[in-house]
């Protein structure tokens, strides 16, 4: 028993140690898992996109995830509206690609969204240029519903990996709300 108690925390020291170098890595491909099996759940047709939307916003804490998880957001609202108003109107051709992908980063840089054109441009690449087999309508709600379901679940995971900063955040969030409460009356 004296050996245990002995050796205990250098034992311990060797697998936080271990711990904090794969946790990152754990997390993102644990995110990953649970949106494949969300978007085969809701039968999303291309519920890859909500597993790549989680890869890609998933940060090192959760103020970076947030931060990743609203331009994402944006870009891909911004992206779906106008790629399937392209689609509709124009269809598919070389010049409405390339007029199209103008006007999102057009839109993002005008709305103060400079983080989101890229994935705004990236969003009408996808509804303009992957053959679909459903109105363009529906292409660009299933790729937001896809994309925000990735977000939504990173969103989550990284809150629950975090409970000291996830407490502040909804103590600050808190706090506006009563402010404006009492502003109200």
């Amino acid at each position: 028993m004296l050996w245990y108690i002995k050796f205990m925390p250098g034992i311990l020291s060797k697998y936080k140690k271990w711990w904090l170098l794969i946790k990152e890595p754990v997390v993102i491909a644990f995110t990953a898992v649970v949106c494949l099996c969300l978007a085969k759940l809701l039968k999303l047709p291309q519920g890859y996109w909500a597993v790549m939307s989680s890869i890609i916003v998933m940060q090192a804490n959760v103020k970076e995830t947030i931060s990743a998880s609203s331009n994402r957001l944006a870009g891909t609202a911004i992206g779906a509206i106008i790629g399937g108003i392209f689609l509709k109107l124009y269809g598919v051709h070389v010049w409405v690609f390339g007029i199209a992908v103008m006007v999102v980063v057009l839109i993002c840089i005008s709305l103060n969204l400079k983080q989101s054109y890229r994935l705004a441009a990236v969003t009408v690449a996808i509804i303009l240029l992957v053959q679909h087999t459903e109105s363009p309508w529906m292409t660009a709600l299933h790729r937001f519903l896809e994309v925000s379901l990735g977000v939504v679940v990173a969103l989550l995971i990284s809150l629950m990996m975090d409970p000291k900063y996830t407490e502040a955040l909804f103590q600050k969030w808190m706090s506006k709300v009563l402010i404006k409460s009492k502003e109200r009356k």
